[in-house]
C-alpha cells in the first residue's frame, strides 16, 4: 500500500469517526509495532511512540472513567 499527499493538500483537515474499540485496536498494532522496532533500534520508533500516544490522549480525553 502506498500514497502521496499532494503538497498543496499536506495542511487540510479532514473528520474521522473511530469508535473506542477502533482506537484501541489501533493502538495496540501501534504497542507491538513499538516494540518490534526498539527491539531492531529502528529510529523510526520515535514516530511511531508519537502516534500511539496520541490514539491514547484521544482515549483518555474521550472514553475515559475515574476509578
Amino acid at each position: 500500500m502506498g500514497y502521496m499527499v499532494k503538497n498543496e493538500d499536506s495542511q487540510k483537515v479532514i473528520s474521522l469517526s473511530l469508535t473506542a474499540e477502533q482506537l484501541e485496536v489501533i493502538a495496540g498494532a501501534l504497542e507491538m509495532y513499538c516494540m518490534g522496532l526498539a527491539e531492531q533500534n529502528d529510529p523510526h520508533l520515535e514516530y511511531a511512540a508519537d502516534a500511539q500516544e496520541a490514539i491514547i490522549e484521544v482515549l483518555e480525553s474521550n472514553f475515559s472513567v475515574e476509578v
